[in-house]
């Protein structure tokens, strides 16, 4: 067969062309599977890969500035640590920063926020305790949202004590249902959630409506009594948040009743939540709070040798934390 000299030429290029054509597939396949191929089968469920939550990351610490509490509840002795001094303390790398008592302004809260850049989330309060007098929350929401520029670690807003007690038949809150919409909108915007405190005592209360335009929900019991009803009450509150996470609240003393809450009540609570965490029926647990850390409290000291036994195992990563 005689070939024209311009048909060896395309016979050639076109080998030439074709090597190139697939080693650069090749390369490309390669690269697609590269780091999978390097860790198992292809796509091989990509969650398996993803890091690892352990207990210590869906543990919070509920906060106030230092010494809030001093002279209140009956507690014996006086508090001086900082929110951040009790969290490492405890083993605990994340809090929700709370206004106690109209403290801290929140002019203030700037000044508060670059202490906790060694913690890994904050939430910061945008309705402050029950003794923290607002006519609204735009201040503190102001506040906050401006944190959320130069803070990455600002990861949601709080509403403490939120639900006051129906009056004539009416369900009762510390601002308006159409502030509260209008409060969501803006920190979703802003890339924060907004939660809200439950206690176990306003579970009959009609606040459905509320918790529409709230994104997590922390479940607290007031009483230690109460918490043998924990089970029960938890069943309430998780019908009450209709799918929404919840966070479950945890005392470090018995504010409820003025005393100390015993070891034996923390361990019921923590076997308890444990399983919850692993299961996915909560998103973490919030101990309070800071300003007891460093008081002689046998729950205090129990909590801190339970937080390092079980701090770095690994939970059920289906849930991601908040």
């Amino acid at each position: 067969m005689h070939f024209h000299p311009k048909s060896t030429w395309i016979v050639g290029n076109f080998t030439r062309c074709a090597f190139i054509a697939l080693a650069i597939f090749a390369m490309m396949a390669t690269a697609t599977l590269g780091v999978d191929a390097a860790e198992g089968q292809p796509e091989q469920n990509k969650a398996n890969h993803a890091k690892k939550e352990t207990v210590r990351d869906r543990l919070w610490l509920w906060s106030h500035l230092a010494g809030s509490y001093n002279g209140l509840f009956n507690l014996q002795g006086n508090s001086n640590v900082s929110p951040e001094a009790a969290a490492a303390d405890l083993g605990i790398k994340n809090i929700c920063m709370v206004r106690f008592g109209g403290k801290p302004v929140p002019s203030d809260f700037a000044a508060s926020m670059k202490d906790f850049g060694s913690l890994d989330h904050v939430a910061w309060s945008i309705v402050g305790d029950g003794s923290t007098h607002q006519t609204n929350a735009q201040d503190d929401l102001k506040a906050v949202l401006a944190l959320k520029q130069n803070f990455g670690n600002l990861s949601a807003a709080v509403l403490d004590d939120f639900f006051v007690p129906p009056h004539n038949g009416v369900q009762g809150s510390r601002i308006s249902l159409e502030e509260l919409k209008n409060i969501q909108t803006k920190l979703h915007k802003h890339g924060l959630k907004l939660w809200v405190v439950l206690y176990d005592h306003q579970l009959d209360w009609d606040i459905g409506e509320y918790l529409k335009y709230c994104d997590v929900v922390t479940f607290w019991t007031w009483k230690s009594e109460n918490l043998a009803r924990l089970k029960t009450n938890f069943e309430k509150a998780k019908r009450l948040a209709d799918g929404k996470p919840i966070m479950a609240g945890c005392y470090l003393y018995d504010f409820g009743n003025q005393k100390p809450i015993s070891v034996s009540h923390m361990k019921s609570q923590c076997k308890e939540y444990s399983r919850w965490l692993d299961s996915g029926e909560i998103e973490g647990i919030i101990f309070c709070g800071s300003c007891v850390a460093d008081l002689d409290l046998e729950a205090v000291k129990w909590t801190k040798e339970w937080i390092e036994s079980v701090g770095d195992k690994t939970i059920n990563t289906q849930n991601p934390g908040q």
